[in-house]
């Protein structure tokens, strides 16, 4: 299988992964966060123990352009040291009104798209300004397809599920072209519902909501 570097994907020789304990293999299933802005004795201890596939980095952990490059830098190097594989390093960088990394240029919010031409570009514009500062996976684009008054409408394409499909696999296709991988979000979908459940009460919806955008 494959997995990313902070340069480009690259295939895991089989005998690295047999070399693996259960404990490594496990973590690799997980894509943990922090607190931090800067790499700590407790950051590593945290990654030689847990021996995850992922982090997260949030806007709490970004500070500014020489800072994030070195804590990626710091992390990728000990995930490497601990089990010879590379790390995702993952961020949300959807466009406005959702991007982690402030200081970037390309942050063209979902909604302001129109063409796949336009979405192909949008892509790897903001695929290369991640690639530079290390980062290989973007949780980004959001392919919900929501309603006025919904919470996560402002981040959506604004499209019905077919525009919303060609959209986003043009987008994610410039992101592939700079060596970023991407997560698609929210499957099967945050449609109808006015509140973020992440931070609430889990919703309850009347029917499931349409996904031939994702499968696009």
């Amino acid at each position: 299988f494959n997995l990313p570097t902070v340069l480009s994907p690259q295939r895991v020789p089989e005998k690295i992964l047999n070399k693996l304990t259960l404990e490594q293999k496990i973590g690799q299933l997980f894509l943990i966060g922090s607190e931090e802005k800067t790499f700590t004795p407790q950051l590593g201890n945290l990654i030689k123990t847990i021996h995850p596939g992922g982090i997260l980095l949030l806007s709490r952990n970004i500070e500014n352009e020489n800072q994030l490059k070195k804590i990626i830098e710091d992390i990728s190097k000990i995930s490497l040291k601990d089990n010879n594989l590379p790390i995702f390093v993952a961020v949300d960088q959807e466009g406005e009104p959702m991007s982690r990394i402030q200081f970037l240029n390309e942050k063209t919010s979902q909604s302001e798209i129109k063409n796949i031409e336009q979405a192909y570009e949008i892509g790897l514009h903001r695929g290369n300004e991640l690639k530079n500062l290390g980062i290989n996976l973007n949780l980004a684009p959001v392919l919900d397809v929501s309603q006025p008054g919904d919470f996560l409408f402002e981040r959506s394409f604004q499209k019905d599920t077919e525009e919303t499909g060609k959209l986003a696999k043009a987008l994610i296709s410039g992101q592939k072209t700079a060596g970023i991988l991407t997560a698609v979000k929210h499957f099967p979908g945050y449609g109808g519902i006015s509140f973020n459940p992440e931070r609430k009460k889990l919703p309850l919806v009347v029917k499931i909501p349409e996904i031939s955008q994702f499968k696009k």
